[in-house]
């Protein structure tokens, strides 16, 4: 309520929010090649463990986009486009 009221953001959307644009930074950074290799690495090796599977940076990252790794490759070499999806992503997310 006062948060609205003085127009700060929730916590969460400013680190949804830092988090996605940085991602877009190192998708779109060509001094590296490995930069965008490493910002989607999914380990494929290793043992599966009991229990519920642990949330991954890959898996979290289409939750709160709610698009796919291909897409986001995609539309992160677009400043315009990726901004535009950050800002729709912290927008649409209800604080909890």
């Amino acid at each position: 309520m006062v948060l609205r009221s003085v127009s700060r953001n929730d916590l969460i959307h400013t680190v949804h929010d830092r988090q996605l644009r940085f991602l877009g930074h190192m998708l779109r950074n060509t001094h590296s090649p490995h930069a965008s290799t490493y910002a989607l690495y999914q380990p494929t090796h290793g043992t599966t463990r009991r229990g519920r599977p642990r949330l991954n940076y890959v898996d979290y990252i289409e939750k709160v986009t709610g698009t796919k790794v291909n897409e986001l490759l995609e539309v992160s070499q677009d400043r315009e486009a990726w901004r535009e999806l950050v800002v729709m992503c912290v927008d649409l997310e209800p604080p909890d």
